[in-house]
């Protein structure tokens, strides 16, 4: 037996307005006031009412949808942003489309292929490091698009970032507090704009307070915990005498914090280790992570909401730059 399909006109009927203002009311339009879309919208619950995306799509000729590609959704930083694009996707009325490109440009140019062919929208993209021609593809497509954490060489596009100088000046001054003066920095690979920038804040902050450039040790590694893990193994071994270890991110940093704890070392009695992203596994390391917050949830609403305005002015308006700013959280890894 089949169901009957609860229409925008039912619902007027049921309230007594035009098919208009309920339309209007279901997308808290701001010309309706929130209690009558409060009403239309239970109303809309109650009689079991689904949206045609399919109609409105054609109507409008937009897919409501909107695509992210992420480099390694494994790592809780990443997914922490995610949870921050979808509240804003939800928030906005539009569904997500999730690709993980892995740190690839290859898969990156695969991923922007699919959302392209899916005509999604527009994009929120966290570039690769070789990610720069995949940008172009995009905006050569006519494709909508924001960069999120990352900048790219010579991509003139809207970025919404934090101030990564500032996140490397935070820590390298909360270990120098501390009374540490050698230090050991591991990092995700230096051509990523967020790694590089945040080695530099490290090495001005340091410079700026009498350290000489040997004081800082830099090690690059890949972005996984175990890259983190095996180069802390390898510092170690080194017996460079530093007394505090910084790591590009918290996943990394949890890698490296196992390392010292199978190698006997006191955390952070002997070593104080300091990790970057604000994420909430840092709470559940011990001794816990002591962090500087990137805010990634907030930067993906930021995300969101900069698309949406982009896409509402077909794309014509001027590269923007929004620029968070990171803070501190001391735990007891310091």
């Amino acid at each position: 037996m089949g169901t009957t399909r609860v229409t925008l006109r039912d619902i007027a009927h049921a309230h007594g307005v035009s098919v208009n203002t309920v339309s209007r009311a279901l997308r808290n339009m701001p010309d309706i006031s929130p209690q009558t879309c409060r009403a239309i919208q239970n109303t809309a619950r109650e009689m079991g009412y689904r949206a045609n995306l399919t109609a409105r799509s054609l109507r409008t000729r937009r897919s409501h949808t909107l695509g992210v590609l992420i480099p390694d959704i494994a790592n809780p930083f990443f997914a922490e942003m995610i949870k921050g694009i979808e509240s804003g996707c939800r928030s906005l009325g539009y569904t997500l489309i999730v690709s993980n490109t892995g740190e690839s440009a290859r898969r990156e140019r695969d991923a922007v292929d699919t959302m392209l062919s899916r005509s999604v929208d527009g994009v929120i993209l966290i570039p690769t490091a070789g990610g720069a021609a995949n940008a172009a593809r995009l905006a050569k497509a006519g494709m909508p698009y924001v960069l999120l954490c990352r900048r790219l060489r010579g991509v003139d596009a809207h970025l919404i970032t934090d101030d990564e100088l500032e996140a490397g000046a935070i820590a390298a001054r909360h270990l120098w507090e501390k009374g540490h003066r050698r230090f050991c920095l591991i990092t995700a690979p230096l051509t990523v704009s967020s790694a590089s920038d945040r080695c530099e804040g490290i090495r001005r902050y340091l410079i700026a307070q009498g350290a000489q450039p040997g004081d800082l040790i830099v090690r690059e590694t890949d972005f996984s915990w175990q890259g983190g893990y095996r180069t802390m193994r390898a510092v170690l071994d080194e017996n460079t005498g530093v007394t505090a270890v910084i790591g590009f991110s918290d996943f990394i940093a949890a890698g490296m914090l196992r390392a010292l704890i199978e190698r006997g070392v006191r955390v952070p009695a002997d070593i104080a280790i300091l990790g970057f992203d604000g994420t909430p596994m840092g709470e559940l390391l011990s001794p816990s992570l002591t962090t500087v917050d990137i805010r990634a949830g907030e930067q993906g609403r930021v995300a969101v909401h900069m698309l949406s305005e982009i896409i509402g002015s077909a794309g014509e308006s001027k590269p923007r730059l929004i620029v968070s700013h990171p803070h501190l959280i001391a735990r007891q890894s310091t």
